[in-house]
């Protein structure tokens, strides 16, 4: 190949192969070794017109090449596998095919012919936009777009590569790229091999420009440093307007012809180039493992180019756009809508949950419009394949202007809301009545449940929200995380892990929002709280009596929405096993009730209050709930109540016992839980500390039945004299008329608890301490006594004779209890042998009795 002749010197007798720059050589065994076949003669040879000013200002590129007529040139040949088609390019891009061996011209395209030779290169289209910007098209660079190498692919596809990096295989006949809409793209200036084995080899080079920077000289100074690289800096753009670009090159031409000092170009800055060569190896491959790689390297344009050319499935492109982009109204819009298999766009629906709030609300409720009646009719008709069907909610729910202006032509908002809900019913009733809810295919059955699901996620989604807060707050605190288990788990369940974190604002929401499914189990959820937390934190939730007679309360509830048609289809559904998970034992199925009743209740209080306080030992938690049970109405735990008050004063003020439940305690009678209480006092803190926790205690005694502390007292004192009186003694002292707040105030009580009280005592060393609750005793006095005042008194001069009895018996060397006095005055051998002891002592005393004693 050589230069084509300039068309001034072509004639009509002008070989075609000459026009083009072709000519044909013979091989030769000696020299010159090549000779030339088709000789051009002298006429027709091109003449060379001798150097001029302008060709000399055009070698030092001082002049555009407008300005004289380029003269095109071969710039490469090859030869096709079968060596019957030759290919050539030119330098002006152009690209001809040659039959062989005949040199019959077959194919010409020049350069704006050819498909795809003004795409821009990814790694330069900011530069060139920003260059086109600022200089229209004058920046387009036509030499970036001509053909820089080309070779066979085979005898009917050709590889074309441009200066500008692009690589494309395509037919010789069309020149259309069989790689599909776009090129692939190497470093500018490729150069290729002739394809061989399915593949060829690509060489690229890499070339980066970076700036050294120089040193400063000794007679240079910075101001003049910075000049230079000012000038650099402006010599070094591209992006020159045309009138810098003809000063720029008048300067030049003005230097070469004067070499004036005045007109030299500015020093440039040196640079270096590192060079990275490339061998790449590109290999055929069939459009399915094409396809794939396309999406692999996320060219999604290409892909669906290829997918649509070769009968691919582009719901993979669409598919993969949509789970590589974030969800939001656009992409599902863009992709998920595009996809056009049903299971797969439902199951994106159910199964994917994205970052925010009203994404994850637009793509559930997109996947409810593909469930809808529409798509159900269709599923059941013999024309499904199994397409995702999207239902027009607008067409619905729009009112039409006649029907707007029916009523009025000035109809409120909530008219037009009514009106539309109405028409979206009647349509609905047209469509159900084309289908028999009892009678659905498994295909319809599947899509009825998937709408279920999606109806509970839409539903879950809404309490979510209102669990954190409204809707302001729940788009700032939105975890997708959590409202992954969150939809999914069992609201029973879920319930009971509300309760057991504490968490009894979420739960009362549960319950509001949830009440068929959960007001069964209140009770049995109201359980899973921890024993630790106050029950006034969730006293909401707790149980409260109605004014009605034996009923309690229903906590309120709403629906999110109304019910949907599909909720009517009788479907399986998997089980769920709350038994396990609430009753553990056959005894709390009884809080399995809606609605409750008091006995329920109350039994509910009663055992939660002793779990409470067994699994805690908070005697505070325990009685704060039942305080709350009786505040909210609720029966029959009053007895509960002092018990606990009890238990609180034993372990909290008086510290005697710290090992004891309250179940145990229940069950212990009230003279055992008095014992407890004053149990290790010492007599000289026993008044203030009966004063101070035991006569709470018996004033509560005594709300249930008015003499209770009586016979409470009574059992005590007797009880504590059989082996010391000293106690007795106290609460005597303590209960003299002119004592303010006695302890015994009732006289009969007193006089009956003293008779009992000394004479069950069996120590005869206390008889100072009966003689002084025998001075605590009422007197006769003036008044009428009844018939048990007066057999008290009588019983009570008895034992005052048996008191001196028994201090002459110890005065005399033989002491006995008192009741030791009672049991033998009867008794006259016993009476006689204490009187000849007595004598016995008397008569051997130093000095002898009087007659006094």
């Amino acid at each position: 190949g050589g230069c084509c002749p300039d068309p001034r010197f072509i004639t009509e007798h002008t070989a075609l192969t000459l026009r083009h720059g072709l000519t044909t050589w013979r091989v030769l065994s000696g020299f010159p070794h090549y000779k030339l076949i088709d000789k051009v003669s002298d006429v027709e040879a091109v003449l060379i017109p001798r150097p001029t000013i302008l060709h000399r200002l055009r070698r030092i590129n001082v002049l555009p090449k407008m300005v004289y007529g380029d003269q095109d040139s071969v710039y490469k040949i090859a030869l096709s596998p079968d060596c019957r088609t030759l290919a050539v390019i030119y330098h002006s891009g152009c690209l001809t095919l040659w039959e062989m061996p005949s040199f019959r011209l077959t194919k010409s395209w020049q350069l704006t012919e050819q498909q795809g030779h003004s795409e821009i290169n990814p790694q330069y289209a900011k530069e060139v936009v920003i260059r086109q910007n600022k200089l229209g098209p004058a920046a387009i660079d036509v030499w970036a777009q001509r053909i820089i190498d080309v070779n066979w692919w085979s005898d009917s596809a050709l590889i074309i590569a441009r200066v500008s990096g692009a690589l494309s295989v395509c037919d010789v006949v069309t020149l259309n790229n069989l790689l599909g809409d776009s090129c692939e793209w190497l470093d500018p200036g490729p150069r290729i091999h002739q394809a061989h084995g399915g593949g060829f080899v690509g060489l690229e080079c890499e070339v980066r420009t970076q700036a050294v920077k120089r040193r400063l000289l000794s007679g240079e100074d910075e101001q003049s440093r910075q000049a230079d690289d000012t000038d650099d800096d402006e010599d070094d753009d591209d992006d020159l307007s045309v009138m810098h670009r003809s000063t720029k090159y008048i300067r030049q031409m003005m230097y070469y012809v004067t070499e004036s000092q005045r007109f030299q170009p500015p020093r440039k800055k040196p640079r270096m180039s590192h060079r990275l060569f490339r061998l790449i190896t590109l290999r055929s491959t069939t459009p399915e493992e094409l396809f794939a790689r396309r999406l692999e390297h996320e060219e999604y344009g290409e892909a669906l180019a290829l997918a649509k050319t070769y009968g691919l499935d582009c719901d993979l492109v669409y598919h993969q756009q949509w789970r590589k982009s974030e969800v939001s109204l656009a992409t599902i819009q863009d992709y998920l809508s595009k996809i056009s298999k049903r299971r797969l766009v439902l199951h994106e629906c159910l199964e994917r949950v994205p970052g925010n709030l009203d994404a994850t609300r637009e793509l559930l409720e997109f996947g409810l419009r593909g469930t809808d009646l529409e798509a159900l009719v269709s599923v059941g008709s013999t024309e499904d394949h199994g397409g995702f069907i999207l239902s027009d909610f607008d067409h619905y729910y729009a009112v039409d202007d006649d029907d707007a202006d029916g009523g009025g032509a000035h109809r409120s908002h909530l008219e037009i809301e009514e009106a539309a809900k109405m028409k979206r019913k009647q349509a609905e009733n047209e469509l159900l009545e084309q289908i028999d809810l009892n009678e659905l295919t498994l295909e319809q059955k599947e899509l009825c449940r998937t709408r279920l699901k999606l109806l509970q996620y839409l539903d879950r989604l809404s309490t979510y929200e209102e669990i954190l807060g409204g809707r302001n707050v729940a788009y700032e605190r939105f975890n997708h995380d959590f409202f992954k288990s969150f939809r999914s788990l069992n609201v029973i369940e879920l319930a009971c892990n509300f309760a057991r974190s504490g968490d009894w604002k979420a739960l009362d929401v549960l319950f509001t929002y949830h009440a068929d499914d959960l007001h069964l189990h209140r009770l049995a959820i109201l359980s899973n709280f921890p024993e630790t937390i106050y029950p006034k934190d969730y006293e909401i939730l707790l149980p409260e009596a109605s004014d009605d007679q034996g009923t309690v309360k229903d906590l309120d509830s709403y629906r999110w929405r109304e019910q949907d048609w599909v909720e009517n289809v009788a479907l399986e559904h998997p089980p769920f096993d709350e038994v396990s998970l609430l009753y553990p034992t056959d005894d709390s199925l009884a809080y399995k009730q809606r609605p409750l009743t008091l006995a329920t209740v109350t039994k509910w209080y009663r055992e939660h209050a002793v779990q409470i306080e067994g699994n805690s030992k908070l005697i505070d938690c325990s009685l704060q709930l039942v305080e709350l049970g009786i505040k909210r109405g609720i029966e029959g735990l009053q007895n509960l109540h002092d018990d606990l008050l009890t238990m609180e004063s034993l372990i909290y003020d008086s510290k005697t016992v710290d090992d004891i439940s309250l179940e145990e305690f229940c069950k212990r009678s009230n003279l055992e839980k008095l014992k407890l209480i004053t149990h290790g006092w010492s007599p000289a803190d026993y008044i203030k500390n009966f004063r101070t926790w035991s006569r709470p205690f018996l004033q509560r005694c005594d709300r249930v039945d008015p003499s209770a502390s009586h016979r409470l007292m009574y059992d005590y004192l007797v009880g504590m004299a059989t082996d010391d009186l000293t106690v007795v003694q106290l609460v005597f002292a303590q209960s003299k008329p002119d004592v303010e707040a006695p302890i015994l105030t009732d006289e009969c009580v007193m006089m009956r608890t003293a008779l009992h009280s000394i004479y069950s005592c069996q120590r005869n060393d206390q008889l100072n301490l009966a003689f002084d609750i025998l001075q605590c005793l009422p007197l006769r006095g003036s008044r009428q006594l009844s018939v048990d005042e007066i057999s008290y008194h009588d019983a009570v001069d008895q034992l005052e004779y048996h008191l001196a009895g028994a201090d002459i018996l110890e005065r005399n060397g033989l002491p006995k209890p008192v009741v030791f006095l009672r049991e033998s005055q009867k008794d006259e051998e016993q009476a006689r042998n204490m009187l000849i002891h007595v004598t016995r002592h008397a008569a051997r005393r130093d000095p002898p009795l009087d007659e006094i004693g």
